[in-house]
């Protein structure tokens, strides 16, 4: 048998623990309705139901936030005014829809896809021979290791 790389086998380990942990949790989160409709997903939920059902102007109005918010909950409820910027909108206009469980598991996959694509990128610029990479980020890649490094260090020491 070669040489185990046991540095692989805890990244490994350490990715797949994360995955279990997260998809227990979330399936908690989502079996508890106090729990998933307290998340920061309501102000987006909130967002693109204004949108569908008032237009884009209306998605700031506190109280067609309030009457999506207590229509989701069930009973009335002390409304939270979400101030996300307004092109967040018209994304969340096409991922809700009357159910918000089915919702929620749609603006997931979308934040499951977003954080790929920033891994992915994070990967090609980290590369094993960031020098070799044109136009600086080979510059970058070196200064965001020795952060990673550095930051290790400390809270292995702390």
């Amino acid at each position: 048998m070669g040489n185990l790389d046991i540095r692989r086998m805890l990244a490994l380990g350490g990715c797949f623990s994360l995955l279990l942990y997260f998809a227990f949790s979330w399936t908690s989160m989502l079996a508890d309705p106090n729990q998933r409709t307290g998340s920061d997903f309501m102000g987006f939920y909130n967002f693109g139901r204004i949108y569908q059902t008032r237009g884009i102007q209306y998605i700031y109005d506190i109280q067609e936030q309030q009457k999506i918010e207590e229509q989701v909950v069930g009973r009335p409820v002390t409304v939270i005014f979400y101030t996300h910027l307004p092109f967040i909108a018209p994304l969340a206009k096409f991922i809700v829809d009357e159910n918000y469980v089915d919702s929620f598991k749609r603006w997931a996959v979308v934040l499951l896809l977003l954080n790929a694509v920033n891994v992915y990128l994070l990967a090609n610029m980290l590369a094993t021979h960031p020098e070799d990479r044109p136009d600086g980020a080979g510059q970058v890649a070196t200064r965001l290791r020795q952060i990673a490094t550095e930051k290790c260090l400390i809270s292995v020491m702390l």
